[in-house]
């Protein structure tokens, strides 16, 4: 009969095998890494018992954190997190604020903005016992991010500002600094201020060329790409979006991305068939088993939007449908409200205007609560009126 201690050893040593190994883990297939992280979990799990083994489970998660963000699997490692971090609540180390960065990085990229808030401030509460400024910096990046997503622009800002402040002077953080570059690059584009936005994403493009960080760099390169597209600057944006793609030939849930914002641009610029394709080929097949429930509702949002422009009325209304029913899940009320306008606009083509005027309304009363969001409120409006003046000539 195995004792205690032999079992503990065994945990321990598969734990240390898997550490070594994860830096060869980027050359297995998919389908292989994805069994290999289900054998990973489980010695992890066998780990909740014995306090002896937590240090080594918490280095093996935070070790294969990258690999399981660059292929979208973030909602198998969550309950894994929260038991590790449960199990350790009595203690206060930079391990900890780590995992808690992590977990909160997870809840954030599964849409859930306010548990994010909470496991980031609990992060921070933790960094600034320790006074650890690197790790309290990280932790203001990640405070940051959430308040972006969550469309809270002064609270983003100002955890923003409050990284970049310790990121720009240190010394051995360009990555960190090129990303909270990047996230205050996206806050002024959020707020429409361009000029700004353009700047700082050129600044982290030039860090991560420097340290190269091929995703780092591709996604900055996207955002550039944004920034053209939004001014009208077609030529510029495709040469910004085909780069991108360049860096992410082995990193597909990045590549649909990427092609997502490239089949807008096509849109954009009025080649519907030509953006119907390129988001069918970013709708790929490894997409759904991740759990990336924005990419694909935005994807089914921007091929019902080109259904929509080539005339297949009852296709279109059927995918923007789902984006509705997506949306609402994921309580993304921005692009609700905006794939709620288009449902009205297919209604009231195919005269259904009753329908039409329902999702409108609903529609209205979301995007009023966005400032920043006047200009489709003003569309809105306008489109309600004209269904309601059909509506009294019926």
């Amino acid at each position: 009969m195995i004792t205690a201690n032999e079992y503990t050893a065994v945990i321990e040593a598969g734990l240390e095998y898997w550490t070594e190994q994860v830096g060869r883990l980027s050359r297995v297939s998919t389908a292989e890494l994805s069994h290999k992280l289900d054998s990973i979990i489980y010695l992890i799990q066998c780990s909740y018992g014995w306090p002896e083994t937590l240090p080594q489970a918490s280095n093996l998660i935070l070790a294969i954190f990258p690999q399981v963000e660059r292929y979208g699997w973030g909602s198998r490692l969550i309950p894994v997190l929260e038991r590790v971090v449960a199990l350790q609540t009595k203690q206060d180390f930079p391990e900890r604020v780590r995992l808690l960065n992590r977990l909160g990085q997870l809840y954030r990229q599964q849409l859930r903005y306010t548990q994010a808030v909470q496991i980031h401030k609990e992060s921070e509460t933790i960094a600034k016992k320790l006074d650890k400024l690197s790790l309290l910096a990280e932790t203001h990046f990640q405070l940051s991010e959430d308040y972006l997503r969550s469309h809270n622009l002064e609270k983003a800002e100002h955890y923003g500002l409050l990284s970049q402040s310790f990121f720009q002077d240190a010394v051995g953080f360009e990555k960190w600094e090129s990303a909270i570059v990047n996230t205050l690059g996206l806050i002024s584009f959020a707020r429409k201020q361009y000029s700004k936005s353009e700047f700082y994403f050129r600044q982290s493009v030039l860090l991560s060329r420097q340290k190269e960080e091929s995703i780092e760099l591709a996604r900055t390169l996207k955002n550039l790409a944004l920034v053209s597209q939004e001014q009208k600057f077609f030529v510029q944006a495709e040469i910004f979006y085909n780069e991108a793609l360049s860096y992410l030939e082995d990193n597909e849930i990045e590549r649909c991305e990427v092609l997502n914002c490239l089949g807008a641009l096509h849109f954009d610029q009025g080649n519907f068939e030509l953006a119907l394709n390129t988001f069918r080929k970013a709708d790929a097949p490894a997409l759904r088993y991740t759990g990336n429930i924005r990419l694909q509702t935005s994807l089914k949002y921007n091929i019902g939007l080109c259904l929509l422009r080539l005339h297949r009325f009852e296709d279109a209304i059927h995918a923007l449908e789902q984006a509705v029913t997506l949306w609402k899940q994921v309580e993304n009320f921005i692009e609700l409200g905006r794939s709620l306008g288009k449902l009205g606009e297919a209604y009231n083509l195919v005269n259904r205007f009753e329908e039409a005027m329902l999702v409108y309304d609903e529609a209205i009363d979301i995007i009023r609560n966005y400032p920043l969001e006047n200009s489709l409120l003003k569309t809105l409006n306008q489109s309600r009126s004209t269904i309601a003046l059909k509506l009294v000539a019926s």
